[in-house]
């Protein structure tokens, strides 16, 4: 017979795909967990796993099976344990919190660390990766991202509003001109950003007068790390489209400055989603509602 215990230690392997982060997770060595998951493959009679590499884990179709009934369980151990907590008056638990690695340095882990000094009983998990868009289901509660979400499943809350920016370096400038027209950024050294799977050689823009445009850049640099190409703008290596977040410091050093008056880039907002309705969990609520009312670009 299936236990909880089993259905919880699928649900951490789908979400971890690490015998080692499993378990940290359950408090319990390495070689325990594979223990565990051998008895357990053993009693049901199924392959649920295969190593991956030296310490990976991928989980086979019957593995995912359990893991998504393990997710299942896990929330309504959490929502058990929020309810008799809020009787109590008490907010605790573990929030599991995801977002991009240079925005989740810079915001997300000062803000869940003042968070963390208001409510002292509810630990935080943060982990920050550069493909936002492969990250497990079951590996967050909240998932922090910047861009418009459409036809998404899960709720969707704006922190804040996040601008992005054409920008270049006085010195690059000066030797080589301001931009015009976004047409004239072919003739330019551009810098390209590949996130979530995107190149980052398309850029969109929209004029005063509602007029939009699209350009294929031909980039002189490329890189799926955002802070390396900020690094390069300010070098004056290229121009960059960033978000507001990251360019408004150098910006208001004087190290860039803003081209293309005319024409603004897509926003894109700064949002968090979560699994179910807020409301349905204390923990996750109270966090949500401290970043949406401090995790702001200023």
């Amino acid at each position: 017979m299936i236990k909880s215990d089993d259905l919880l230690l699928m649900s951490y392997l789908s979400s971890e795909r690490s015998i080692a982060a499993v378990g940290r997770r359950m408090y319990l060595t390495p070689s325990a967990i594979s223990q565990k998951l051998a008895s357990l493959e053993e009693k049901l009679g199924l392959k649920l796993a295969e190593r991956h590499g030296r310490s990976g884990i991928i989980l086979t179709a019957d593995g995912e099976f359990l893991a998504d009934r393990g997710l299942e369980v896990r929330s309504e151990l959490a929502f058990v344990q929020d309810e008799l907590n809020k009787r109590k008056g008490v907010i605790s638990g573990v929030i599991s919190v995801t977002a991009s690695f240079g925005f989740g340095r810079c915001h997300v882990a000062p803000a869940l660390g003042k968070c963390s000094e208001i409510y002292p009983n509810i630990s935080i998990d943060l982990k920050l990766s550069d493909d936002l868009s492969h990250v497990p289901q079951s590996a967050w509660d909240i998932l922090i991202r910047i861009s418009p979400q459409k036809n998404t499943p899960f709720t969707c809350t704006e922190i804040s509003n996040n601008r992005r920016l054409v920008c270049a370096s006085p010195a690059y400038v000066k030797r080589h001109g301001k931009p015009q027209h976004p047409d004239c950024l072919k003739q330019h050294g551009c810098i390209s950003i590949s996130e979530d799977g995107r190149k980052g050689t398309y850029w969109s823009f929209i004029a005063r007068n509602g007029v939009e445009k699209t350009v294929k850049v031909m980039p002189r640099f490329r890189t799926n790390d955002g802070e390396t190409a900020l690094d390069w703008a300010i070098n004056s290596l290229g121009i960059i489209v960033r978000s507001e977040w990251s360019v408004l410091p150098a910006i208001k050093a004087g190290r860039l400055v803003e081209l293309l008056p005319d024409w603004s880039a897509p926003d894109a907002p700064i949002v968090a989603l979560t699994k179910n309705h807020p409301a349905e969990s204390v923990r996750i609520q109270t966090v949500l509602n401290y970043l949406t009312q401090n995790l702001m670009i200023e």
